[in-house]
């Protein structure tokens, strides 16, 4: 695998750009509705909404991490629009120490369309990226993350392939 990512991130936000500081959530299960009550003493609370009273729109309960590393997967046409409260769609990544070596050795053979791999992440070694995670993230969000890694453009092409695979995969020719 030749390298995949530039040695300084590119100037502006790009699509495979590997972000790190990005706080990623999901909806929780079952999806529950919370909201704002005043409680014993007086004080403001985020409490469960009883089930006869949930909404199908509202505040849920989500889980995730304050501090993710992810992958932006939205394309450079979009990016370049510089919408200040504009919406950037990333996927997370994990080191790549946290697959069983057998997982980690398929995916890094790019024989894993859900796991895309992410080779030397300066400063923070093998990574990958799991599409199955995709989400939107308000762009201000992202770019006060930091940029640890930009891929080169043969990279890029490779994700785009990824992403037309992953996503499209019943509509390609069967090889």
């Amino acid at each position: 695998m030749a390298s995949w990512l530039l040695d300084v991130p590119e100037s502006r936000l790009s699509q495979g750009d590997v972000v790190v500081g990005v706080p990623l959530a999901a909806l929780a299960y079952p999806p529950t509705n919370i909201h704002k009550q005043v409680v014993k003493g007086g004080l403001e609370a985020w409490v469960t909404t009883p089930a006869k009273q949930q909404k199908a729109s509202g505040l849920f309960v989500a889980k995730g991490s304050s501090s993710a590393v992810v992958l932006v997967l939205s394309h450079g046409g979009e990016l370049d629009k510089d919408e200040r409260k504009g919406r950037v769609v990333v996927c997370e990544a994990s080191p790549a120490e946290r697959l069983n070596s057998e997982v980690r050795d398929v995916v890094f053979a790019q024989r894993r369309i859900s796991l895309m791999p992410l080779p030397a992440v300066p400063g923070h070694g093998d990574y990958y990226a799991d599409i199955r995670t995709v989400q939107s993230v308000d762009r201000r969000i992202v770019e006060a993350g930091g940029r640890a890694a930009s891929m080169t453009d043969e990279a890029r092409t490779r994700l785009q392939t990824q992403l037309a695979a992953f996503f499209a995969r019943d509509l390609l020719p069967s090889a």
